[in-house]
C-alpha cells in the first residue's frame, strides 16, 4: 500500500481520470441544448476505466516482474501464494481507490451543474456493482500480467482485452438498438 502511494503511475492515473471526468462533465453541460440529468453523468468517466486500469495494472505489476524483483521472490519464496495474493490485493485496492475518487468527484461536482434525478438507493446499488467490477478488473489484469512475465507483453494483452471488451459492448448495444430491443 505504501508503494502504491509512492507510485508515479498511480498519481498520473488518478489525475488523468479526474481530468477526464471534468472534461466529460464540461462537454455534457455545454454541448446539450436540454438539461442533462445527473444519472447520465455520474458514471460517464467509467467508459474509459477499463483501458486506464489495464495500462496502470500492467505497468505497476509488470515493472516489478521486468526488473526481476518478483521473479527472484518467486524463486526463493517459501510461499509463493503470498506474493501473488499481495500483488492482486494491491491491484484491486488501486482500482477501488480510482473508482471511488472519480465517482465521488463526478457526483459531487455534478450536483451543482446537472438536474439531480438520482435517488440514494439507486446510486448505492450502482456503486456496489461498480465495486464488484473494480475488484474483477484488478484481479484479471494482475493475473494476466503475472502470467505474461514481461511488461511489454502484459501491456499489449491487457490493453487488447480492455479495448476488445469496450468494442464488443458497444457493438452489442448498437445491434440491440438497431433491432428495436
Amino acid at each position: 500500500m505504501i508503494r502504491l502511494g509512492k507510485s508515479f503511475s498511480f498519481r498520473l492515473l488518478l489525475i488523468a481520470m479526474l481530468g477526464l471526468s471534468a472534461a466529460f462533465m464540461a462537454m455534457q453541460a455545454t454541448a446539450m441544448d436540454y438539461t442533462v440529468p445527473l444519472s447520465r453523468v455520474i458514471f460517464l468517466p467509467m467508459s474509459m476505466y477499463g483501458a486506464a486500469m489495464a495500462a496502470f495494472v500492467s505497468l505497476f505489476v509488470g515493472t516489478d516482474f521486468s526488473d526481476g524483483f518478483i521473479r527472484n521472490k518467486l524463486l526463493v519464496a517459501r510461499n509463493r501464494n503470498i506474493l501473488v495474493v499481495s500483488q492482486i490485493m494491491a491491484s484491486c485496492i488501486a482500482c477501488l481507490i480510482v473508482y471511488t475518487v472519480v465517482t465521488v468527484f463526478t457526483a459531487g461536482i455534478g450536483r451543482f451543474f446537472f438536474e439531480n434525478n438520482v435517488d440514494m438507493t439507486t446510486l448505492l446499488r450502482l456503486y456496489g456493482i461498480g465495486i464488484g467490477m473494480c475488484l474483477a478488473t484488478g484481479c484479471l489484469f494482475c493475473v494476466i500480467t503475472l502470467l505474461c512475465g514481461n511488461k511489454t507483453r502484459a501491456i499489449v494483452w491487457c490493453m487488447a482485452l480492455a479495448f476488445g471488451n469496450a468494442v464488443s459492448r458497444h457493438a452489442y448495444q448498437w445491434k440491440a438498438g438497431a433491432a428495436g430491443v
